[in-house]
């Protein structure tokens, strides 16, 4: 993904530093797309793109499947029109994941994710954590869905729950607090 128009804030976090060689074609890639809309009350949210590149390059290392997402960083009027448009549901949500297809058999897992920072800027102050601690637990939430986990029921939102806080402390952030036995 380049560049947004609108802001030109880009930032990719590759699993090694250099771009993946033909000797390195098993990276990982997650890019960071600032497309907050410009003049809308979410730029007024300071994200710390580099820190997301930082923990994203952990993230990479952590899962075990080569993956390349491009992650928006959206406010809430754009999220709520993502969100009614795909799955129908009025309101802003914290994150919405689209797999990639294509005849692509390397097994690499390609996707786009929004991420709202309003909704991860309310979500961070109420649980006392960092807004790029939020930020990425909806990357970590929107990865697992595009490795195939589901939240639809009780019983898969509670193994989402587990697999979510184990690649949490595995990039060195807190957990969700969540009790896998009470998610909902």
């Amino acid at each position: 993904m380049s560049a947004d128009a609108t802001t030109g804030e880009t930032a990719t976090a590759d699993a090694d530093p250099e771009p993946p060689s033909s000797e390195d074609a098993g990276s990982s890639r997650l890019e960071f797309v600032d497309r907050r809309t410009p003049g809308g009350s979410a730029l007024s949210i300071a994200v710390d793109l580099d820190e997301l590149r930082r923990v994203g390059r952990r993230l990479a290392e952590a899962v075990g499947t080569r993956f390349e997402i491009a992650v928006a960083l959206l406010g809430d009027d754009e999220m709520d029109r993502l969100h009614r448009e795909h799955s129908g549901v009025p309101g802003t949500t914290d994150v919405l994941s689209w797999p990639l297809d294509g005849d692509d058999r390397s097994g690499v897992v390609r996707g786009d994710l929004a991420v709202g920072v309003e909704v991860a800027a309310r979500e961070a102050a109420a649980r006392g954590r960092a807004l790029e601690a939020e930020l990425m637990l909806y990357v970590v939430h929107g990865l697992l869905h595009l490795l195939g986990e589901r939240d639809d029921t009780h019983a898969r939102r509670s193994a989402m729950v587990v697999a979510q806080d184990r690649l949490l402390a595995a990039i060195g952030l807190p957990s969700t607090g969540e009790d896998s036995e009470s998610a909902r």
